[in-house]
């Protein structure tokens, strides 16, 4: 049981006001105690440049002293007939570009300087300064376009099919930016919010190259084993209905190299699909450069397809008629 003195003692906190606290004294409290409870690993001291960065990152120039001010304290006077009268015409992207733009005030210069006589209009600039920097048209719409789910979208798809979330709530940036307790904070914020949106914008655009790319891969090698198992057999169907042949002691015939290697023919579906797969790499490649290299790209995809030249041949046509210009097929 702790035992209070009648002692006490006063820290001056001013030069006219003082604060008294009791002395307690407690017998069981050992100096032993005492010496376990001392932190032996203090916290470092702040870094000066830190803290200096720090201090001048919320603070701004009073337009009247020129005196640096913290944000807090800083003022906009709304006396129309004042040289300082602020009427907001612009919207920010951050608050520390307003303070840098507005002219605004100090307390002292405000209440006991030029503005004393209409200090009544005085309004104070940080709630402002966040309130036009958060107003972003642009950005309240880009929101409201990620929390929409795009059943085409193969990542969105599957949040809303695997993971059973049928709508995303649209995140209430505006208010999250405008509650910040200062510019530092404010910043931070909208870093995250700009982390998430580019987070998501590039899982949905990695998604759908993804889901290109394998569905690509998997159509090509479906139909080459197709025309390879439709190939073999019409060779054995040939094969069944042909003559016998009959040996004849007749000298042998010279054959030309056309008639050795006749002319294969052109396999519709096949041609559709290799097409299908140019217009594929062409939509992917045509955005991120200029119209000749993202035709020899596709060109040099035609050139490593498998497949006759015949079908080659008949797909870069059909790839002309639906793009309205031609392939660099076959090589000059």
């Amino acid at each position: 049981m702790s035992i209070v003195s009648s002692e006490s003692r006063s820290v001056g906190s001013s030069s006219e006001h003082h604060v008294m606290f009791p002395m307690i004294k407690n017998p069981c409290f050992s100096k032993k105690e005492v010496s376990n409870q001392v932190d032996l690993n203090p916290a470092p001291a702040p870094d000066p440049t830190v803290q200096e960065a720090l201090w001048k990152a919320k603070s701004a120039e009073c337009h009247a002293c020129h005196e640096l001010v913290p944000h807090k304290l800083l003022y906009v006077c709304r006396h129309r007939r004042c040289p300082g009268f602020f009427e907001p015409k612009l919207n920010y992207d951050e608050p520390s570009t307003f303070y840098a733009n507005e002219k605004v005030f100090c307390s002292r210069c405000t209440f006991i300087g030029d503005h004393k006589r209409h200090a009544d209009e005085m309004e104070e600039a940080q709630p402002i300064a966040m309130k036009m920097a958060y107003s972003n048209e642009e950005r309240l719409i880009a929101f409201e376009k990620l929390a929409f789910l795009d059943q085409e979208d193969p990542v969105d798809f599957m949040v809303s099919n695997e993971f059973r979330v049928t709508e995303l709530p649209v995140l209430a940036v505006d208010k999250y930016l405008l509650y910040a307790e200062d510019v530092i904070e404010w910043k931070e914020r909208k870093q995250k919010i700009d982390d998430l949106k580019t987070t998501v914008e590039q899982c949905r655009l990695d998604g759908s190259n993804f889901a290109r790319e394998c569905a690509e891969k998997a159509l090509i090698t479906y139909y080459g084993l197709l025309k390879t198992i439709e190939d073999s057999l019409k060779s054995n169907e040939s094969k069944q209905a042909a003559p016998p042949v009959i040996t004849t002691n007749e000298e042998p015939k010279t054959v030309s190299p056309s008639e050795n290697h006749p002319k294969n023919e052109v396999d519709e579906t096949t041609v559709r699909m290799l097409c299908r797969n140019l217009v594929l790499r062409f939509d992917q490649v045509r955005d991120e450069m200029r119209i000749e290299e993202a035709l020899q790209v596709v060109s040099d995809k035609l050139h490593e397809a498998s497949g006759t030249v015949e079908n080659k041949l008949a797909a870069a046509r059909m790839f002309r008629e639906k793009n309205n210009v031609a392939l660099y097929y076959p090589k000059q």
